[in-house]
């Protein structure tokens, strides 16, 4: 075999790693969990009785006595540098190491 014919078959192999690969990413992230079977004693409840299941990625809704602390904290947070006195640096302070 000549030099040309083992890279033709060097980057054929590599081209159809890189297709495995990238196949084999689409069908992991782009599938669909499936939901597992109801059982019998599953059936027998009523759907719209079964609580709604959260999401783990989902975060909650934050009650409205958070909320109104948050805002709170926020206003507070945007008025102290208003009343803060910051201490300006002086060449004295400003300590270079070398």
């Amino acid at each position: 075999m000549s030099l040309s014919t083992r890279r033709l078959i060097r980057y054929g192999a590599l081209g159809a790693l890189c297709v495995v690969v990238v196949g084999g990413a689409v069908y992991l992230f782009d599938r669909s969990d499936t939901a597992i079977p109801a059982t019998t004693a599953d059936s027998a409840t009523p759907r719209s009785a079964a609580k709604p299941v959260v999401n783990a990625d989902e975060q909650p809704v934050p009650s409205a006595a958070q909320s109104d602390q948050a805002a709170r904290l926020i206003g507070e947070a945007g008025a102290w540098p208003a009343t803060a006195s910051f201490p300006t640096p002086t060449r004295r302070s400003i300590r270079l190491t070398r």
